[in-house]
């Protein structure tokens, strides 16, 4: 699970470049743990694994769509219907931080070779389990997060 989070780590700042200011703030051991878990199930479309992670009655947005469920249960089926229809696989994801607060910079399959921004999640973490997953499907987003516009992949 680390490893997942130093790679993505180590490729984000590949893409940035030298001298490129670092987006990753220093991160608990439980919150490293919890996003590493999140993001091997993610890599593995274990949604089951995914399910395991939110709280019983977590909650998930995507402002300003009107796109609200609650509970683990419907967060899973989002996660397995939804992005490029359930294929995880495809998406790569990046760690970093939205207003102090764990975040994933998500970037899908575009052109050769190629991967461009798709959507930041930003994560409320209660202890060992993600309370809530608020989701911005608006890749101008990745430029006033200082992230890069396209990876390569």
């Amino acid at each position: 699970m680390n490893s997942a989070l130093q790679r993505a780590g180590a490729g984000l700042a590949r893409a940035r470049g030298p001298g490129a200011p670092a987006h990753v703030p220093e991160r608990g051991t439980d919150e490293q743990t919890l996003l590493g878990r999140f993001m091997a199930a993610w890599d593995a479309v274990d949604i089951d694994a995914i399910v395991s992670l939110p709280a019983r009655d977590a909650m998930m947005a995507m402002p300003p769509d009107p796109f609200y469920v609650r509970g683990a249960p419907e967060v899973g089926a989002f996660f397995a219907t939804v992005p490029l229809g359930g294929r995880l696989d495809e998406i790569r994801l990046v760690p970093t931080a939205a207003n102090r607060q764990p975040a994933l910079a998500a970037y899908v399959p575009a052109g050769r070779n190629g991967l461009d921004p798709y959507g930041i999640m930003v994560f409320a973490l209660e202890g060992e389990t993600v309370a809530g997953i608020v989701g911005f499907a608006d890749p101008s987003n990745f430029e006033r997060f200082g992230l890069p516009s396209r990876l390569e992949g």
